[in-house]
Formats: C-alpha cells, sequence, structure tokens
C-alpha cells in the first residue's frame, strides 16, 4: 500500500467516526409515534380513497383498517401520541375529551367525514381502555349526536361500520357506569335502531339490536326482548354484517327462546351461534416454532369465554329437549382451550349430565346445591331447575325398559320420590305415557304399569326424524350462504352513436306496423 492510500483510508475513517459522533440517538418514544403516525395516515388516505372512488368494499376496507389498530396500534398508544395526531390531522375538537384544558384555536378545515369518524372512534377506543368511562361515554355519545347530523345531510352511508363500533362501545360504557337508566339508554338505542333501519344502514342495525337483547336480558324483560325479536326482521341484513355480530344475535336468541319453552329452536339457534363464533382449533402436538406457538395460542383465546358459555346453554337446552349431550361435546371444547379454566367451568354441567343420564334425582338435587353459585353467576339456574322433571322421565324410561309391570310403590322408591304420593307418581307415569317417552299402559285396579314390549327402532320414525333434521339443517345453512353473497352491481354504459340510431329505427318501424294495423281495420 502507498503513502497517498493510506493516507485516505485515515481520512475516509475520520469521515466516518465524525459523523457517527454527530448524528444524535434516536428517541424510542419519538420513534413509535412516528410509526403510529404513519400507520394511521396510511390507514386514512386508504378511507379516503374509497370514499372518492365510492367502492362497494368501503365497509371492508374501514373494518381492514380498523382491525389493523385495534390489534397491533391500540396497545402502544399514549396521551402525547393521539393528542398530536388529533392536531396534525386538523381534529383538535377531539383533543378536548382527552385534556381538560386546550389553547384556541382558529377554525381550521376538518378533514373528510368518515376520516373524522375514525378519529373519533380511535378517541373513544383509547378514553375506554384507559378506564376514563366518563370522558368516553361523553365521546361516544357526541359521536352518536354526530351521524344523525350526517343522517340529514345524505352523507352517512359510507361510515356504517365505523358507527357500528361507535354504538358497541356505547352500549359497553354505558355498563359500566350507568350514567343514565337503562330505560332511557334503551330509548336512545331504539329511536337509532328506527333510524338506522330507515335509512338500512344495517352494520349499525345489527349492533344496536344485540345491544338491546342484552339490556333487557339483564333486567330479566324477556317478554320484551321477545317482541323486539318478532318485530326486527334480519333476513336482508345477514349477508351485510360480521360473523361476530351474527353469533351474538343467535346466542341472545337462544336463551330467550329457552326462556319461552322453545328447546328445539333454541337449540338451533345455539347451534348457529357456535358455527358462526371464531373458530378454535385442537391442539396437536407438532414441533413449531416460538412464534408460531404464541401465534396459535392467540388464535385460541379468540372467542374463549363465548364458546364456554354458548356450550353451557346448549348444555342445558338439550338436556331440557330429553337429549343426554355426547361426551365429545365436553372434550372437542377441552381440547380446543387446553386450560384449568375450562376443565372448570364445564365440571359442574358435566356432572350435571351424569346424573340426568342416570335419572338419579337426589344426585341431581345433590349437583344443583353443590354448584348453585356458578349456575347463579351463569343466570342458568331458572332452566336448570325444569331440568328435575326430566331426570324423573330418564329414570322413569330406564325402570320402563328393566320391569315388564312394576307397582307405582315400587317406581317411587326407585326414583327416590319417597316424599311423593302414589297418585302423584302415576299421574307422572300418565304424563310420560302421553308424551310418548315411555310405551305402557296403567292398570288402575292393580296400581302398577305394564309395558309393551320392546319394539324395533327401524320400525318407528325415529330414524326418518333424525334424517329430517340434518337435511333441514344443510338446506338451512345453504339458505343463509345465498344470502351472504354480495355481487358487484353493474355499470350501465351510455348507448353508442350507432345504437341510438338503430334504436330510433326501431321505434319508427314499429309505429308504422301499428298504423298499417289501424288502416286495415
Amino acid at each position: 500500500m502507498t503513502i497517498k492510500e493510506t493516507t485516505t483510508s485515515d481520512a475516509e475513517m475520520k469521515d466516518v467516526t465524525t459523523t457517527s459522533e454527530t448524528t444524535p440517538p434516536v428517541n424510542p418514544e419519538e420513534e413509535l409515534e412516528l410509526v403510529i403516525r404513519g400507520e394511521l395516515k396510511d390507514q386514512l388516505k386508504m378511507i379516503a380513497k374509497s370514499v372518492q372512488q365510492d367502492d362497494l368494499d368501503n365497509d371492508r376496507k374501514q373494518m381492514r383498517a380498523f382491525r389493523l389498530f385495534y390489534n397491533k396500534l391500540r396497545r402502544q398508544m399514549t396521551d402525547k401520541i393521539l393528542v398530536g395526531i388529533l392536531k396534525e390531522l386538523k381534529c383538535a375538537h377531539l383533543v378536548s375529551y382527552i385534556e381538560e384544558t386546550i389553547e384556541m384555536q382558529d377554525e381550521e378545515q376538518k378533514p373528510i367525514p368518515e376520516a373524522e369518524v375514525y378519529l373519533w372512534l380511535i378517541t373513544i377506543i383509547f378514553l375506554t381502555d384507559k378506564k376514563q368511562y366518563n370522558r368516553a361515554y361523553v365521546c361516544a355519545y357526541d359521536c352518536v349526536k354526530y351521524q344523525h347530523v350526517l343522517e340529514k345531510q345524505q352523507r352517512s352511508r359510507s361510515m356504517n361500520f365505523l358507527f357500528s363500533k361507535v354504538y358497541f362501545y356505547f352500549s359497553f360504557i354505558h355498563e359500566k357506569l350507568h350514567v343514565v337508566s337503562n330505560n332511557e339508554f334503551r330509548n336512545i338505542l331504539l329511536g337509532r335502531l328506527r333510524s338506522c333501519t330507515l335509512a338500512h344502514d344495517h352494520w349499525s342495525q345489527f349492533v344496536i339490536l344485540n345491544c338491546l337483547l342484552r339490556s333487557y336480558l339483564q333486567d330479566k324483560l324477556v317478554e320484551q326482548a321477545n317482541k323486539l325479536l318478532k318485530t326486527v326482521s334480519i333476513d336482508q341484513t345477514i349477508g351485510h354484517v360480521d360473523n361476530n355480530q351474527l353469533a351474538r344475535y343467535y346466542y341472545y336468541k337462544g336463551r330467550i327462546q329457552a326462556i319461552q319453552l322453545d328447546y328445539s329452536e333454541a337449540y338451533n339457534s345455539l347451534q348457529t351461534a357456535l358455527r358462526k363464533a371464531p373458530g378454535a382449533q385442537p391442539n396437536k402436538p407438532k414441533a413449531q416454532k416460538e412464534g408460531a406457538e404464541q401465534a396459535n395460542l392467540n388464535k385460541r383465546n379468540v372467542g374463549r369465554g363465548f364458546r364456554i358459555h354458548a356450550n353451557k346453554l346448549l348444555i342445558v337446552v338439550s338436556l331440557l329437549m330429553g337429549h343426554i349431550p355426547e361426551r365429545s361435546l365436553f372434550v372437542n371444547t377441552l381440547e380446543a382451550t387446553n386450560d384449568n379454566v375450562t376443565l372448570a367451568q364445564l365440571k359442574p354441567y358435566y356432572e350435571l349430565t351424569q346424573q340426568v343420564r342416570l335419572g338419579n334425582v337426589n344426585g341431581f338435587e345433590t349437583i344443583v346445591e353443590k354448584y348453585r353459585e356458578q349456575y347463579v353467576a351463569d343466570d342458568n339456574l331458572t332452566l336448570i331447575n325444569r331440568i328435575r322433571q326430566n331426570v324423573i322421565r330418564t329414570g322413569l324410561k330406564s325402570i320402563i325398559k328393566a320391569y315388564s309391570r312394576i307397582s307405582f310403590a315400587d317406581v317411587s322408591k326407585k326414583l327416590n320420590l319417597t316424599d311423593t304420593d302414589v297418585n302423584d307418581v302415576q299421574g307422572i307415569v300418565a304424563k310420560a305415557i302421553k308424551d310418548g317417552i315411555i310405551d305402557a299402559k296403567i292398570d288402575e285396579q292393580a296400581q302398577s304399569v305394564d309395558t309393551a314390549k320392546n319394539q324395533d327402532v327401524y320400525q318407528t320414525s325415529e330414524p326418518s326424524d333424525e334424517f329430517d333434521k340434518r337435511i333441514q339443517f344443510c338446506l338451512s345453512c345453504r339458505s343463509q350462504c345465498i344470502k351472504a353473497m354480495r355481487y358487484r352491481e353493474e355499470k350501465k354504459k351510455k348507448p353508442t352513436v350507432e345504437q341510438d340510431d338503430s334504436l330510433h329505427l326501431d321505434v319508427d318501424e314499429i309505429v308504422d306496423e301499428v298504423d298499417d294495423d289501424i288502416m286495415e281495420d
């Protein structure tokens, strides 16, 4: 190496060291603020572009932007970052919900309503996460009023999804805070439900409907909830909302139908709710990387509580229908979650199912007393108390299969109905015969029950009934899929000059033919 080369290399090294010393280190908070600000700007640009192009998938793009914020940026947001973003994006009026006092600013041109509502929603979520429910309630209520203003201007159609999320948090904050009474809150939602239905705002309509059903059920107003279900039609809105809202709707519907003694419809509604809920795949022992394992864990936790509560109610409804839930229902739920919490939640219902299957009345009452607190917390105690008659019927069915003739006194002993009169036992047996649960005859003189011979199940209508249930289930799935399909509207093309001329020629020919017919007549 020559002397000239060494001097140039030394000079380059000095330049590198000087530049590295002069560049200050980047503050992590400033870097995070730049990242969040850039992400939000990209989301707002996407929303604005879809609005300008009048895109049919505008709601889907807003949903994508919201989920990106909710899953990625929500927990990294701070007061300083959000206030800076709102001021930069000319939404300083939203800062008043975060800070108590702000400096007076001149009126500036606000962003488009879609971007403003999106930032409004972010502010509501931020205040809710910080548990500042008073400010969050005021912010959400003002946003609801803002939708009413936009409806008068006929400019709210492009923000249906965003306003639906506002209504969800509005109801959630009310449950936490109770600023107004439940009746006043329901009156607000009923008014907005009427407006959203007339405006064909399917997203907000479904969310408000679920919030109203939840409020009615919490106050034990089952009749009002049932009237609301019968009044509101959802056939035209199923294909325009996400499965999460559908799952909630069918869960509330199933609970209302179960309380109203419509067990078969409740069973179908709860099955639909579980099918629409976020699915959880069972654990499989495979060698996975740490990141993949964490992703699978998060996926299994999505909707876990909803699936557990829906399965509990489904088990109770199955027992009320006289069916014994299969063991796979408990096993699949435990495998999908694989935690001790789910095991503790389902154990009372598993033991309850065992006692019903055995027809043990004393064991059933013992289990109910043992887990009474959990049944009350799950709001299923009223339905579980109805199962006692089914326990008696199950035990009676097993007794009838074992004996060709048995007295009412022996039936009372085997069912552990020691405090029950013989005439009451006779009434229970007569009711079971009338309902078709057992095939027997009552001998009043001998005070006994004579059972018929066991009939082959394939000579009855039971197999055809089971096939009919499966066929109806498949047809309902097909009809729901057809209703959920969405097609792009065909844009009408303007006729060309040649087509316009040919149209005029056709009209002239028709006029000439009509004149000829008139002359002939």
